[in-house]
């Protein structure tokens, strides 16, 4: 589990690193910590401390909840919804309520179809 939990927070920092259009190297010295260390938390061989992972976050402009919520999910679900997570995050209001209609539309045809 706490391995599951190391892959987990690492994809998700490594797809903020990434939405941020930063490299490692300026992750890390925004961070003040080294670009091994942010390497080894995004491989998920390390988790960072909360300072560090607060951090990464205010730098990546993530909030600190989206990396730690629905650990108990698979990698790649995890991974599909950061990646939605984050482009959410660039959407005007209008964009947002467009993008709710779909879904509710996508809902309502979902009750249809037997599972």
């Amino acid at each position: 589990m706490k391995r599951e939990l190391n892959k987990i927070v690492g994809l998700r920092i490594k797809r903020a690193r990434e939405n941020a259009g930063l490299t490692q190297e300026t992750l890390a010295e925004l961070a003040d910590r080294t670009k091994e260390a942010i390497s080894n938390v995004e491989r998920g061989v390390n988790l960072p401390s909360l300072e560090t992972l607060n951090r990464i976050c205010e730098i990546t402009n993530v909030n600190i909840g989206m990396m730690l919520e629905d650990t108990d999910r698979s990698p790649n679900f995890v991974d599909l919804k950061m990646q939605i997570d984050l482009h959410l995050l660039k959407l005007t209001e209008n964009e947002l309520k467009l993008l709710l209609t779909i879904l509710d539309a996508i809902s309502e045809q979902r009750k249809d179809r037997p599972i």
